[in-house]
């Protein structure tokens, strides 16, 4: 089941990452510390991309006058969904360096 589009009182909320954990921390030569290091930053990637939707994914000649706020409803909630599996990734990261 796909999650409510957030309100307009949470726009916004998901326009900065969560702060990562100190690498110097991380044991880098753990393989699943480097896999999950991997696709945290492949989740990086995809957020900054929607942080400008939907410039970027369509050419802006194609992009109509959004009058019902959906456009904005739907970049936050793909900032959302990459932004908490970040976060999710981090979380991971800390418990197993113990942090």
């Amino acid at each position: 089941m796909m999650r409510p589009l957030p309100s307009p009182l949470e726009f916004g909320t998901w326009d900065t990452l969560p702060e990562d954990p100190p690498e110097h921390l991380l044991d880098l030569s753990d393989e699943d510390v480097k896999d999950t290091i991997r696709r945290r930053d492949n989740l990086k990637q995809e957020w900054a991309a929607y942080l400008h939707y939907p410039h970027g994914f369509w050419p802006d000649a194609s992009i109509k006058l959004d009058t019902a706020g959906h456009g904005e409803a739907w970049r936050n909630w793909l900032l959302r969904r990459a932004w908490d599996s970040g976060a999710t990734l981090n979380a991971h990261l800390r418990r197993q360096a113990g942090i």
